[in-house]
């Protein structure tokens, strides 16, 4: 994921990793609330972070897409923008 980041992060964008809690330790939906609990900090901050919240995206690889299509579902109810892309990414085997 890291290495994701680092490309996007190369092109310009402003990345954020949120490390959620896994679920094989932690039952559904506590990953979900990390996710969206990290997110709502940073768009409370949006002007300290410089963060534009007409452009904000959302990501993730494997589980994180998992979490990022949840996070948007639940976005009606638990955040107070909307995201501009959703980008998901699996593993290739």
């Amino acid at each position: 994921e890291r290495c994701i980041a680092s490309n996007f992060a190369a092109l310009g964008f402003q990345v954020i990793l949120i490390f959620h809690r896994l679920s094989g330790q932690n039952l559904f939906p506590i990953p979900l609330f990390d996710v969206v609990k990290t997110i709502n900090f940073f768009m409370c901050e949006s002007q300290f972070f410089y963060i534009d919240e007409n452009q904000v995206s959302l990501g993730g690889y494997s589980s994180g897409g998992l979490l990022a299509i949840q996070t948007c579902l639940a976005n009606l109810k638990c955040l107070c923008f909307d995201f501009k892309y959703l980008i998901l990414l699996a593993p290739l085997t």
